[in-house]
């Protein structure tokens, strides 16, 4: 009996300490969604897109294709994806409700029948926390730690950094980012804990 509410009472404890991981809500994360505005290319592709659903904003070469275009790419998932040519970047901002450790899981793979070289730098709030070289046409999943981030509003952005290659471009698609609450026990999680403590005293004095 002994054994069996220590084991109860450590698991609470285990509860008490450990968030749990969750999705941080992302627009668009798949660039599945039509685009709009002066970016529209009719060989279904646009640099620059923009919208009301689109969620993402690019600078420089990057924006988003749909599959079996010039672009040469298969989008990972859905019809679309985005790509990052040369000195390019794609953004968007999120929420947290609480201070968190955040990871970014993404698809990436390389132009291809162009030059090699691109790379991929990840930030959060324009401060490049990861950098990842674009090494295979092939999709290649990805999941980086980011560290932790106070609650409030933050900027996540994928950048392409190399423009002096000839004409590399990435393709990013997929992107979900995940946030992991810093540890702060619920009131009912302490309440059943200090039940667990409780009856492990009780069983001590009974036994003794």
């Amino acid at each position: 009996m002994k054994k069996l509410l220590l084991m109860f009472v450590t698991g609470l404890l285990i509860l008490c300490v450990t968030g749990l991981a969750s999705a941080t809500s992302i627009t668009n994360a798949g660039f599945e969604e039509s685009w709009t505005g002066s970016g529209i290319s009719g060989t279904g592709y646009a640099y620059l897109p923009t919208g009301p659903d689109v969620g993402w904003t690019f600078t420089g070469g990057a924006g988003v294709s749909k599959s079996n275009t010039a672009w040469g790419g298969v989008a990972q998932e859905g019809n679309q994806f985005a790509f990052l040519q040369g000195i390019s970047s794609t953004s968007q901002e999120f929420t947290l409700s609480s201070t968190s450790d955040l990871s970014v899981d993404f698809y990436w793979a390389l132009r291809p029948n162009y030059a090699v070289g691109q790379q991929i730098a990840i930030s959060i709030d324009g401060v490049a926390l990861n950098t990842l070289a674009v090494n295979s046409i092939t999709w290649t999943n990805s999941v980086l730690n980011l560290g932790a981030f106070a609650a409030g509003s933050h900027s996540l952005t994928f950048a392409g950094i190399i423009g002096n290659q000839g004409d590399t471009s990435a393709f990013i698609d997929n992107i979900q980012l995940n946030s992991t609450p810093a540890p702060t026990p619920e009131p009912a999680t302490m309440l059943l804990f200090g039940v667990g403590l409780i009856g492990l005293a009780g069983v001590s004095r009974r036994k003794k």
